[in-house]
């Protein structure tokens, strides 16, 4: 089977797109288009369905493109360290991190890496933790960044690297309408932001209420923790926040921090990496640093 073939198939599946992989890999569609039929002929089956906005798997197509992505994203990353050892560059390093791993930790530790390797190319990627999880799975990412909790199926190795702490912050409007310190079971007489329940972070203070024998409903809900503060700056309500996530506000006196009696179990955030790869010695340098400065 021609590994170019499976190249276009792989790049077509990923952007559910024959102009877009045409686009990635400097051709016409036409060109891509007589590939993928001649790779549907070899295999004697359809591989795509044509709709109004590209293309989708068929159920054989999407076989295919299960049994190729991990070993494809290997032969790939593969390519290009060979790429950039040519140009004296020492390798790409690929990073996944939750918004709150990457306020928290992940934009410090860049930085800090740059000064310690200065050759390598970083790409950073965001999502949610099941995202990059999967990302990481599969071999798109290097190092992926999450907070507890999660859960994993997966085949991976874990490492605990820095404890978060959770405080609930106010806008200035709640200044004289709070007496502080609050007790958890005061919240609910207060409007409340907090994440959508499929958010991890979610989950985890629903658990921490839970033991009080609190349910929230919260007056706001959303997918995002980064529009969290700005939401307490402008006086919707209470919120539950990683305590660095709402430093700059707190010190430029948009909000402020509220005492609470029962405090919120800490978090970790946790490097997670594939267990079973070959990954060039660079790889294993920039691990064993982030590992040994936690």
């Amino acid at each position: 089977m021609n590994y170019e073939y499976l190249k276009v198939f792989y790049l077509v599946c990923e952007y559910h797109n024959f102009s877009k992989a045409a686009k990635e890999l400097y051709t016409s569609q036409p060109a891509i288009s007589r590939i993928i039929s001649s790779l549907e002929a070899e295999l004697s089956t359809k591989l795509f369905l044509r709709t109004k906005s590209g293309v989708m798997l068929t159920k054989e197509g999407e076989r295919l493109y299960q049994m190729i992505e991990i070993p494809f994203n290997q032969l790939s990353r593969i390519e290009k360290d060979i790429q950039n050892f040519s140009k004296a560059v020492d390798a790409d390093i690929y990073i996944g991190a939750t918004l709150t791993s990457l306020e928290c930790y992940v934009f410090d530790l860049v930085k800090s890496l740059q000064g310690q390797f200065p050759n390598i190319h970083y790409q950073i990627y965001t999502g949610s933790t099941t995202k990059i999880l999967d990302m990481v799975d599969k071999g798109k990412i290097d190092f992926a960044f999450v907070t507890t909790p999660f859960k994993i199926e997966q085949d991976l190795e874990l490492y605990q690297i820095k404890k978060i702490e959770d405080v609930i912050i106010a806008g200035n409007n709640y200044k004289n309408k709070i007496n502080s310190p609050l007790s958890i079971k005061d919240l609910i007489n207060y409007p409340l932001i907090l994440l959508s329940k499929d958010n991890q972070f979610r989950v985890h203070i629903d658990s921490f209420a839970a033991k009080y024998n609190i349910i929230f409903h919260p007056e706001y809900e959303t997918d995002s923790v980064g529009v969290i503060t700005p939401m307490v700056e402008k006086n919707y309500g209470l919120a539950f926040i990683p305590k660095e996530m709402a430093l700059e506000a707190i010190k430029d006196e948009k909000c402020f921090i509220i005492d609470l009696l029962e405090k919120a179990p800490k978090r970790n955030i946790t490097l997670v990496t594939r267990t079973h790869s070959t990954k060039s010695n660079i790889f294993s340098m920039v691990k064993d640093t982030i590992i040994n400065k936690k």
